[in-house]
């Protein structure tokens, strides 16, 4: 119930433009749901065009999935317990910086994704009002659902999500941006296990929570100040840890022999390690058809430097991460604008992505 309220009003988002589309390419449906007066109340859309549906899909997992997906694992490692928390005007101005970040994100990368994209007809304006439909739900006081609870999958989704606009910019030769970097580091950091493990019980693995130190955690989640946000898993802010599942198993030959849950290869570095020593765990995980699904990217001939570009920045921003910087203080830092290459050793300045073993890293500001 909303507080304040004596248990009378509910908390409650505001109806969403699309709260339910209809395919009625026969138009078999009543003209009484196919008013504007239908839509403008209850948010009832009827599509009657072949793709207007599979565009609308699209628009819901790159705009409202991933962006949600791109806050939530910071948030969570952060203590931010509640998407809510983005609607308050708290003193460090930590709600206002997510916000900005998504912004970007959804500005620089999504939409020209949108724009580009030849998998679905859909046009600037159409992913424009998504999100602003999606943005004003997202900062609704009462509108409001655990970060942790959204983490679940977080391999999956980076790939269903986030993977389908990095596919669409690099396969039209538009850069990637370090928002788009940290968003797919600050998965890996979530699935990153805070000690060493194998065959864990139940395949659930123990993280560790933002500015805290890095321990395997009690052997049990049962003490008064866990708490549960899913079927099984876990965290304690007390004690710093969290726990979660990730069945997705890559493949890196420097590391271990055969295919391994990708938590196991993250763990594998039983200190922090400098950015290239990861490069090749995220390389597999990027990869990996569960994963972030751009295996096509790493053999065209045309975009495997963009993807060999992406893959060191993302390993610097995890570096970072995992060596203890601070989540946000990396967001706060960061030219969200920027093109990813400016994260790397060694890039050139000419746009072609090409790698050069004597250019010196220039973005970077602290070192790792």
């Amino acid at each position: 119930q909303r507080p304040g309220s004596n248990g009378l009003v509910p908390r409650a988002e505001p109806t969403p433009a699309k709260a339910l589309v209809i395919q009625d390419l026969q138009k078999d449906l009543p003209t009484e749901l196919i008013t504007d007066d239908i839509q403008r109340k209850y948010g009832v859309v009827v599509r009657e065009k072949e793709g207007q549906l599979d565009a609308d899909i699209a628009l819901k997992l790159r705009v409202a999935n991933g962006t949600h997906t791109a806050v939530a694992h910071v948030m969570a490692l952060c203590q931010l317990l509640m998407t809510d928390f983005l609607s308050s005007h708290d003193d460090e101005g930590h709600a206002a910086l997510l916000m900005k970040y998504l912004d970007s994100f959804f500005r620089e990368q999504i939409l020209m994704g949108v724009v580009k994209t030849d998998k679905f007809e859909s046009s600037a304006d159409d992913a424009q009002h998504v999100y602003d439909d999606w943005r004003r739900r997202l900062i609704h006081a009462h509108f409001g659902l655990s970060s942790f609870f959204i983490t679940q999958n977080g391999a999956a989704k980076g790939g269903i999500r986030i993977g389908p606009s990095i596919h669409d910019l690099v396969m039209h030769g538009q850069p990637v941006t370090c928002s788009t970097v940290f968003a797919l580091a600050a998965i890996l950091r979530f699935l990153t296990p805070a000690a060493p493990i194998l065959t864990p019980k139940n395949g659930i693995y123990k993280g560790w929570l933002d500015k805290t130190a890095r321990h395997g955690g009690p052997t049990s989640a049962s003490t008064d100040s866990s708490v549960t946000y899913a079927d099984g898993l876990s965290y304690n802010l007390e004690e710093g840890w969290y726990e979660f599942r990730c069945a997705c198993g890559v493949t890196v030959p420097s590391i271990m022999n055969g295919e391994k849950p990708l938590p196991e290869q993250l763990a594998s570095f039983a200190t922090t390690q400098q950015p290239s020593y990861y490069e090749d765990v995220v390389r597999a995980y990027l990869m990996k058809d569960d994963g972030g699904n751009l295996s096509d990217l790493a053999t065209h001939p045309c975009t495997k430097n963009a993807f060999t570009v992406l893959v060191k920045a993302v390993s610097a921003v995890y570096a970072r991460m995992v060596a203890g910087d601070g989540m946000l203080h990396i967001l706060k830092e960061m030219n969200f604008e920027a093109n990813c290459e400016c994260l790397v050793d060694g890039v050139s300045n000419n746009n072609n992505n090409n790698l050069d073993d004597y250019r010196p890293l220039h973005y970077r500001t602290s070192a790792i």
